[in-house]
């Protein structure tokens, strides 16, 4: 006779609330309607996009993990997935770089920056437009758009917190020019007189007389070094910042790049990776030394992108909260990735999927954030203890077999829906759709009669949209 037990793992996301002490980058959007949500174990697609944009975007989090905007630089979009009031006709390009970033203005829990670019060099530059949070029952308004910051510029955007854990560096590139422009955001708004430092290779030129202004623009997560692509130069540079005073400095170039596209580093800042546009591989140079001909010689050709698109490839990256790089594949329903970052050379651990997507495409890019320190390893297997919004749902017992009891605890008569997911976010079931009284509710589950029968062993993720706010819970299924 089989024994039917459910094993709950008690690690609860609120769009997604998570287990990191913030989490204000564990929900992403991108591409031609994909979304991901990052748990403990990673991330896990998810069908709810309302944007399609070629490569600029970003998304942000509350400090809880629960979704407030996302954005293609020329729509917001909020949690609810409807377009923001005002929140149209920014002057941004979905096919800019770093065009869409955004950023809550320190000492301000409601204010939020949207900075946009605009692509090629166009007439709009960079911008910047204010959101408020507290407007339109809290699903935010823009209050002021499209304010310009600089023109010409290049399609590079980068955010660096300051070195006193408050303010927050934004950093835009000169066209024409070895200007980097390091403009400061405080409690006090954007300070539009720059830090410039000039340094590295000038901007200018390339196919169609801008193609040069394309390449993504990262840095390491201790903010202390930038890294750069020059697309039809096929250069690679990588700096020096001081995160106190905004100065960039000490320029190290790696060529013989064709096409030089993403960049990304690695969580114990000692890696650098980059990736190229049309052939697809990905490479890894060891910084720790910061010399340049050390440098040049530790590069290591770490994977190769495999892509349904015959002449574009890999794209943009992005480190994820479980410190996995991420790298888009052009109009691929998966993302390649590399899975440990820290190792040297091929023991990075590349995967040509690291994510399936299932319904959605990737495109070029994937979203731009502040950079934070906040990231969990993935060469550890200690045991994360999630303490967040158990008050909001409970399931019990632990172990359970056969019998799944579920707590809700509900400030108001509401509407819910809970469903069954696999990990990569495939629907399987609906296990209740309706309204739920104010107070706590219980609601129990015979595995095999109610909740799903037919279900392999392994991990699933229960999905609950109650008070228009999404929470998931991951399970292990042992079906013995």
């Amino acid at each position: 006779m089989k024994n039917t037990q459910l094993f709950i793992v008690l690690l609860l996301l609120s769009l997604p609330a998570s287990v990191f002490s913030q989490n204000e980058n564990n929900v992403w959007y991108f591409g031609d309607h994909a979304s991901m949500w990052f748990d403990e174990s990673g991330p896990v697609a998810y069908d709810s996009s309302s944007m399609r944009t070629l490569d600029n975007c970003t998304s942000i989090s509350n400090s809880a993990g629960q979704l407030l905007f996302y954005s293609n630089g020329i729509n917001i979009w909020d949690r609810e997935h409807h377009i923001m009031p005002n929140g149209t006709g920014l002057l941004g390009d979905t096919s800019a770089t770093n065009g869409a970033l955004a950023v809550k203005q320190p000492g301000h829990s409601d204010i939020y920056y949207l900075f946009t670019n605009d692509a090629f060099v166009g007439e709009y530059g960079f911008r910047y437009s204010i959101i408020d949070m507290t407007l339109n029952n809290g699903l935010g308004d823009v209050i002021i758009k499209n304010l310009l910051i600089l023109n010409p510029n290049t399609e590079k955007t980068l955010a660096i917190p300051h070195n006193n854990k408050q303010d927050v560096w934004i950093i835009a590139h000169e066209w024409g020019s070895d200007a980097f422009n390091a403009y400061l955001l405080s409690e006090h708004g954007l300070d539009v007189i720059p830090v410039v430092s000039h340094v590295g290779s000038i901007h200018i030129g390339g196919t169609y007389g801008t193609y040069n202004s394309m390449g993504q623009i990262a840095a390491t997560q201790n903010g202390l070094k930038i890294g750069l692509a020059i697309y039809d130069l096929g250069r690679f540079e990588l700096f020096d910042f001081d995160n106190s005073t905004g100065i960039i400095s000490n320029p190290i170039v790696i060529n013989g790049h064709q096409n030089a596209w993403g960049v990304e580093f690695s969580p114990d800042n000692s890696k650098m990776y980059t990736t190229t546009w049309k052939s697809g591989s990905v490479y890894q140079f060891d910084i720790s030394s910061n010399d340049e001909t050390t440098i040049n010689n530790s590069g290591t050709l770490v994977g190769e992108v495999t892509c349904p698109n015959p002449i574009y490839k890999a794209g943009f990256m992005q480190i994820g909260p479980d410190s996995c790089i991420y790298i888009a594949k052009f109009e691929s329903y998966n993302l390649a990735g590399i899975k440990f970052p820290n190792r040297l050379g091929i023991d990075c651990g590349f995967t040509d999927t690291i994510i399936d997507l299932v319904t959605h495409r990737c495109l070029a890019g994937l979203p731009t954030f502040v950079k934070t320190t906040n990231l969990i390893s993935t060469d550890t297997n200690d045991v994360i203890d999630d303490k967040i919004n158990k008050d909001i749902i409970q399931l019990y017992p632990n172990p359970t077999v056969d019998n799944l009891t579920i707590k809700i605890n509900s400030t108001a008569e509401s509407l819910l829906r809970i469903d069954l997911l696999k990990v990569n976010g495939q629907f399987i079931n609906t296990l209740y759709s309706g309204t739920i009284k104010k107070g706590v509710s219980f609601m129990e589950y015979h595995m095999q009669d109610q909740l799903h029968t037919g279900l392999q062993s392994g991990v699933y993720v229960l999905s609950f949209l109650l008070n228009n706010q999404h929470y998931l819970k991951k399970i292990t299924y042992i079906n013995d």
